[in-house]
């Protein structure tokens, strides 16, 4: 299985991912942005949120036929 496209945004970082099939192959871009600054604790929650939508987005898995 191919992995999906993912665009994740949030107001403490962001995360993109796209992806080609093509005869020769598979092409996955990803780029991701986290804001920097010193977060305060009603930030955490969020934060926390972010990085586990990337973490599930990063361990979708890639089947060869």
């Amino acid at each position: 299985a191919t992995p999906s496209a993912e665009t994740i945004t949030t107001p403490q970082g962001s995360y993109k991912r796209s992806v080609e099939a093509t005869s020769e192959g598979l092409t996955i871009r990803t780029a991701a942005t986290l804001s920097t600054g010193v977060f305060g604790p009603d930030v955490y929650p969020a934060l926390a949120s972010l990085t586990r939508k990337v973490k599930a987005a990063e361990d979708q898995v890639i089947r060869a036929r």
